[in-house]
């Protein structure tokens, strides 16, 4: 899965980059979403539900994927696909959408989605493939509010080092598609949502903005207008964004819907846990999911890791980048040098699971003593990296850059420190 396995393994005399390596090759691995889905629909029809008359709905970073495994268990009538590759299915609808920025083919989705849902009675079943990175894959704007204010305004809110609790609470709060309104759409037919879930510690139903997904008892989002003065992007606010805050919330329904999670960044997280002590080492998850900003969050994950009496361990999390600079990089791989100086005779590794770190090919990096001595002959600069956002830049200079490509799945991100 890492394509550059050989070089990073070059030299690696202690083997303690080969243990790293392993261990987030076997979180993928645990994070597959073909089996993770046909083992989700396997216990749904175990439980008694209906997958006849099915209509099939997917989007996400592993929507085709998690397409082809419902395709070898549903016979779906009809069905809408949206990815961000270029695949086909026989009898379903594709749009092809973009991350993470929406662009035009979300609102595309977003018109055939509701169009779907006319065609729908009590009699039918709807199986929504949901994975992470569907909020900017399919959208439908409540009337009035403009797509390019729309878009200016998450973008900026994102880039500003928002979680993605806050994100989605805003997304949610323009759009007639988020937060249960499609499956308000598709009612009287039952929805069953098979979820790959890239919210980290959060409910299910922020994944993707939940679309189709149930808010939980009592929960409730973070607030809108607090999360844009907090973030500085309030002056992005226009007149017409500004009419859509003003609204109630609409009531929604929930009892036709049922909800399977199949994978999340706790899967990829035990599974890593479980192969260390496969190899025979002492290993421990770390005690909670990791948040907050990423060159912060990387020392203080180190920190905590020396005062386990452990070999190795591990986490999930999703941290966040204030983008300052006009570098190359993304999130884990700040995590990751922001740690760099504590690493000591440890390897510290953190890969983004979906292969696509922040604005750079790598899906994250690894650092030990080796690579920073590299690091130093070569004059790389740690701190003005770090002051840039050029992460990418500093890894691929020093040889620590984690290559895989896009994996087809999304769970947010892995990280692992052997001592």
């Amino acid at each position: 899965m890492i394509r550059n396995r050989d070089e990073l393994l070059a030299g690696d005399d202690s083997g303690k980059r080969a243990t790293a390596l392993a261990l987030l090759e076997a979180g993928l691995h645990a994070v597959d979403p073909r089996r993770a889905t046909l083992a989700a629909l396997e216990r749904i029809r175990a439980g008694g539900r209906s997958l006849d008359r099915v209509t099939l709905l997917a989007f996400g970073k592993a929507a085709e994927p998690m397409v082809r495994a419902a395709l070898e268990v549903l016979e779906p009538a009809r069905g809408l696909v949206v990815t961000l590759g270029a695949a086909t299915f026989s009898g379903l609808e594709v749009v092809r959408a973009s991350h993470p920025s929406a662009e035009e083919g979300a609102l595309d989705a977003g018109r055939r989605a509701f169009a779907l849902a006319e065609s729908l009675s009590d009699e039918d079943t709807v199986v929504v493939l949901v994975s992470g990175g569907g909020s900017a894959m399919l959208e439908s704007l409540l009337p009035g509010v403009p797509f390019d204010a729309f878009r200016a305004l998450t973008d900026a809110l994102r880039e500003s080092g928002a979680a993605i609790d806050e994100l989605n609470a805003v997304r949610m709060a323009f759009s007639a598609i988020k937060g249960g309104g499609l499956s308000e759409a598709f009612y009287p037919a039952r929805v069953i949502n098979v979820v790959v879930s890239d919210v980290p510690g959060m409910a299910p139903w922020l994944v993707a903005s939940g679309p189709t997904l149930p808010a939980e008892a009592g929960a409730k989002l973070p607030d809108v207008r607090a999360i844009l003065e907090r973030r500085g992007v309030g002056d992005l606010v226009t007149p017409e964004l500004l009419s859509a805050l003003e609204r109630e919330p609409p009531e929604r329904r929930w009892d036709h819907i049922v909800t399977e999670i199949a994978a999340d960044s706790r899967t990829a997280r035990d599974a890593m846990v479980e192969s260390a002590r496969a190899l025979g080492l002492r290993a421990l998850a770390y005690p909670r999911f990791l948040t907050g900003e990423a060159r912060l969050a990387g020392s203080i994950f180190v920190r905590g890791s020396l005062r386990q009496p452990t070999d190795v361990i591990v986490a999930s999390g999703e941290t966040t980048v204030r983008v300052a600079g006009k570098g190359r990089g993304g999130r884990n791989q700040e995590f990751v040098l922001g740690a760099a100086p504590l690493v000591g005779e440890g390897v510290l590794a953190s890969m983004g699971t979906d292969g696509v770190d922040g604005s750079s090919p790598a899906a994250g990096a690894l650092v030990d003593r080796t690579l920073l001595e590299r690091a130093e002959r070569k004059r790389l600069d740690r701190d003005a990296a770090l002051e840039n956002n050029d992460s990418y830049s500093y890894f691929a200079a020093a040889g620590g850059t984690l290559l895989t490509g896009p994996t087809g799945t999304n769970v947010a991100d892995i990280c692992v420190y052997v001592r």
